[in-house]
């Protein structure tokens, strides 16, 4: 053979050596000193006793909660000793022919020898990959014209509302994290000028990342909300869950305020957190913007009724 054919043969046979599970085992019989070739015994059953020149292999079945995975000589089955810990469930139970298999629950992710909770994407960004039993979360920033307005693990970008196709017109440009809020003129002449404002200011706090201080700060000196700083005994509340608490505590105090107590706000988080004050009162001033638009229509609205009741009078006083 030629030297450089030999290499790929010897790896050949070391593959064939590893991958193939052998089907017996040497054994020399203590009656007769012979040297014998046995049989192994097959997954989920253990070697009860060896082979003899005059038979084969004596194999006897796993109890239960105990295993074998291949085929082998042992002298017992293994005990299944793999138990679920903690955000773990039962992939597979124990059985003869393996131990139990575990895989993180629903909701999180194998990490090191731990299960780790899957990653929420923020508001502003949506799931581009969803995690698994294996894998965390990838999140990706919402595309110009898509949206996403809750920290979740699950919810992917969707696309702003189109208000035209719903015979409405845009009162707030939608972002990366809210949608286009849509109304009709006289809607928001009703429920006020500031009305999208009220729709997702606990949002917009939501999306700016204001540490929970500073949110329970807010709502409780500059809002006069009432916020609970002290648990009962024997109840804990996650950071997520308190903030979650200020949040509806917000938005149920911003559909109840006056317009002006809105319009002070901006001043209030000038003082103590400018960008955040700075952002609000943009939105502000695009809302105040769209509306311009309505009381140009109205305007001309009111000049059309005029007109058409002024020249009803005309054809009134030509009759008689």
């Amino acid at each position: 053979m030629p030297p450089h054919t030999l290499a790929p043969v010897v790896v050949c046979a070391l593959l064939v050596s590893v991958t193939s599970e052998p089907h017996t085992f040497r054994h020399r019989d203590p009656m007769s000193r012979k040297m014998l070739i046995c049989d192994r015994c097959p997954a989920g059953f253990y070697m009860k006793a060896p082979c003899t020149p005059n038979r084969q292999t004596i194999c006897a079945p796993c109890p239960l909660n105990h295993f074998t995975q291949f085929h082998n000589y042992l002298p017992k089955c293994l005990y299944c000793s793999t138990f679920c810990s903690e955000h773990q469930v039962v992939k597979q139970e124990c059985a003869a022919f393996n131990d139990r298999v575990c895989e993180c629950q629903e909701g999180y992710y194998k990490r090191a020898d731990f299960c780790v909770k899957h990653r929420d994407c923020p508001p502003g960004e949506g799931v581009k990959q969803r995690g698994s039993a294996m894998r965390n979360t990838v999140c990706d920033t919402c595309e110009l014209g898509t949206f996403s307005p809750e920290r979740s693990s699950t919810a992917v970008c969707v696309h702003h509302t189109d208000c035209a196709a719903r015979g409405l017109r845009v009162a707030l440009k939608g972002s990366e994290w809210h949608d286009n809020i849509c109304m009709s003129c006289q809607e928001q002449r009703d429920q006020g000028p500031l009305a999208p404002l009220r729709r997702i200011l606990s949002a917009f706090f939501s999306h700016e990342k204001l540490r929970l201080g500073k949110m329970r700060k807010l709502a409780r000196v500059h809002m006069g909300l009432r916020v609970e700083t002290k648990q009962p005994a024997g109840e804990e509340r996650s950071p997520s869950s308190k903030r979650s608490g200020l949040l509806a505590a917000i938005d149920k105090w911003a559909k109840e305020q006056p317009e002006p107590r809105l319009r002070q706000l901006v001043n209030t988080l000038r003082g103590e957190m400018y960008n955040v004050g700075r952002e609000l009162e943009r939105k502000i001033s695009e809302i105040d913007e769209q509306m311009k638009h309505c009381e140009l229509e109205n305007k001309i609205a009111t000049q059309n009724q005029h007109q058409g009741t002024h020249m009803k009078d005309q054809r009134k006083n030509d009759i008689y």
